[in-house]
């Protein structure tokens, strides 16, 4: 059993902006989760609890405070799994060293052309975002969409009318992907004609409201949002859609949610059993009933009507973005004076 965690333990020589510290308790298991409040991981902690008896306690935050955290602890750590929205934060505790490699049964629940292995498999994704386009069809007939987001930024007809999330995770994985595929001079140049062109709008759901009430043509953001605001307005309420762009491209790249034991931890056993019911069908039906993503496990369901299958979706043939291929990416974007 871990020993009652003390806030000044946590805190040492770090401020952790929007960590939760209150009701800390006795737990079996310590996860740091830099998911959203109520995006699925409290409900397969919950479950996994039930199935087992083995006790989680969610500490959750801002996934790049969090990671820099576990930096900062190091070895010394009481987390023992980290839990969060994108990939780059695992590339980076990655080369660190700081992850255990993720047990035989995880890797085997999740399986197919389009999620990747990490490249130490030291971590496993556990959901998968789509970049879409959110539209209004009664503004803009879906026929009428710019066919890739580099035709968007440089079409007159487009200029103010599309917003961009400039601290988005996803962003910088786009960005990275975009490098890959087109090379450095026209990376720069789309981020350098998006910031002049777009609206910089922080967050995806405000940029979606604003789609929504026919203020803004059309916003780069994450499939999952229209999900989240179907539930806070009601399905009926919402005029928004999204479209897949399905053309191979940066524009369609997909972004992987993702779990990991530390290797810190003094509960690997059971850290890896609650990763390998994370990726089970069970686990995976739980987290996904609410975070709106495409599960990982191809035996789990989701419940998002507007879900395409996975398969369908033609994003770019790439893996994930190395650590360098990362850092790369959120130095041109902070170069464009986007960040």
């Amino acid at each position: 059993m871990k020993k009652l965690l003390k806030k000044n333990v946590i805190l040492t020589g770090f401020t952790v902006a929007g960590l939760m510290l209150s009701n800390v308790a006795m737990a079996d298991l310590l996860v740091y989760n830099g998911q959203h409040k109520n995006a699925g991981v409290e409900k397969a902690a919950q479950l996994f609890t039930e199935k087992t008896g083995i006790k989680v306690e969610l500490k959750t935050g801002k996934t790049p405070e969090l990671a820099g955290l576990l930096k900062e602890e190091g070895a010394k750590s009481p987390a023992d799994i980290f839990i969060a929205e994108s990939t780059g934060p695992f590339l980076s505790l990655s080369e660190a060293g700081l992850l255990a490699p993720v047990g035989d049964d995880a890797l085997a629940n999740v399986k197919g052309e389009n999620v990747p292995q990490a490249p130490k498999k030291d971590f496993v994704p556990i959901g998968v975002r789509s970049r879409v386009l959110a539209y209004n069809p009664n503004k803009i007939a879906e026929k009428d969409l710019p066919k890739s987001w580099t035709e968007m930024v440089n079409d007159p007809k487009w200029k103010g009318n599309f917003s961009y999330h400039p601290g988005s995770g996803a962003l910088v994985d786009q960005i990275a992907i975009y490098k890959k595929l087109h090379g450095l001079d026209a990376t720069k140049a789309f981020l350098k004609t998006m910031k002049e062109n777009g609206q910089s709008i922080t967050g995806h759901t405000p940029a979606l409201k604003k789609v929504d009430a026919g203020e803004l043509g059309v916003a780069m953001i994450n499939q999952y949002y229209l999900e989240r605001l179907y539930k806070e307005k009601g399905q009926e309420n919402v005029q928004a859609k999204i479209h897949y762009m399905r053309n191979a491209d940066a524009d369609s790249a997909l972004s992987f949610s993702a779990a990991a034991v530390l290797k810190a931890s003094k509960q690997q056993k059971e850290a890896q059993q609650f990763l390998a019911f994370l990726t089970s069908k069970d686990g995976q039906e739980a987290y996904i009933s609410t975070s709106g993503e495409w599960p990982t496990n191809a035996k789990a369901v989701s419940p998002v009507s507007y879900l395409v299958p996975l398969d369908s979706l033609n994003p770019p043939k790439t893996t994930f973005n190395n650590y360098a291929e990362i850092e790369e990416a959120k130095t041109l974007i902070k170069e464009a004076g986007i960040q």
